[in-house]
């Protein structure tokens, strides 16, 4: 029985120290996440980016990849609490007039604004499918709450194809997304450039094709930057806090480069898990060492009580 009950004692204090190892893990990966950027996007390859800093000190998201850099101002430089040229003008799927202001109605409700090509050979058709998802569980309605913006950096795409890609990307939903909530925008290189260097969103043409980061800019109804969601992957209740301080003007720093490495949400979009993939290896590594280390101490303290024991009984 004592030997149970040492053993269950065993356990249980290596239980605790697990579950705090853990804990500790997940922190400092996340902490160290901060410095990790948002995906960036372009020609054949889809690489994890690193980050480094602007004329200003902000903070710039870029590719990494081979011996050299892809480009010294390719991702996104964030720029938080700038107001964007709201009257800058582009067409939409119909081929209609209309500003950034426009599409606020009269400044009443706030823009959620994405860069991106249509005529992408990769990600970027499905990244459309994956937003309008998860825009479609969030609380807030598009096209009365707030507005989705998709803006073409590519000034040869002309709204007809702005409007193809718009109706294929809404028909292959499982559910139902309002049309009127969700602008697809073409324009001149001089307006995209105007509004792509307001968000900070650097790219580049590469031969056919454009390289280019991908996320999210929420934007309030009077122009102003309130939030970067980078990334792939979009949490609905990160998108629908998002959406709300959008609407009041409140600045909040970029949080889907630390949900990034160590959440996701399953697909009913209303839970979190914990991405194991990125997080196992830091863990286990982790857990062998001072787990081994934990074992060779005790082994060291039972061996020093054994030996007061036998010095005990030798002087009595």
């Amino acid at each position: 029985m004592v030997v149970f009950a040492g053993f269950s004692h065993f356990i249980a204090s290596l239980m605790r120290y697990v579950k705090g190892l853990f804990v500790v893990t997940c922190g400092a990966a996340l902490l160290l996440q901060v410095t990790l950027p948002s995906f960036a996007h372009g020609g054949e390859d889809h690489g994890d980016a690193g980050t480094g800093q602007g004329a200003d000190g902000e903070v710039l998201f870029q590719l990494e990849g081979g011996n050299e850099p892809q480009s010294s101002q390719l991702g996104f430089l964030e720029r938080e609490g700038s107001v964007l040229p709201m009257e800058t003008e582009f067409r939409d799927a119909r081929g209609e007039r209309v500003t950034l202001a426009n599409l606020t109605k009269g400044g009443t409700r706030p823009l959620v604004l994405n860069m991106q090509y249509y005529n992408c050979p990769n990600l970027c058709g499905q990244i459309l499918i994956d937003q309008a998802e998860t825009f479609g569980k969030v609380s807030r309605t598009a096209g009365t709450d707030y507005q989705l913006v998709t803006v073409s950096i590519a000034p040869e795409e002309t709204p007809e194809l702005a409007a193809q890609i718009k109706k294929r990307t809404l028909s292959m939903l499982d559910a139902e997304f309002p049309p009127e909530g969700w602008s697809f925008l073409t324009g001149t290189k001089a307006n995209i450039d105007k509004i792509a260097e307001a968000v900070g969103f650097h790219y580049r043409r590469s031969g056919e094709k454009y390289e280019h980061p991908l996320g999210l800019v929420f934007i309030s109804p009077r122009g102003k930057i309130t939030r970067y969601v980078h990334g792939l992957d979009y949490l609905p209740a990160v998108v629908n806090l998002s959406i709300m301080e959008a609407s009041d003007g409140t600045v909040q720093p970029a949080v889907a480069k630390v949900i990034r490495l160590c959440f996701s949400y399953e697909p009913d979009g209303s839970s979190i898990a914990f991405r194991t993939k990125r997080v196992t290896g830091v863990v286990t590594v982790t857990f062998a060492g001072v787990f081994g280390f934990f074992l060779l101490r005790r082994s060291l303290i039972r061996r020093r009580k054994y030996r007061q024991e036998d010095n005990v009984k030798e002087n009595g």
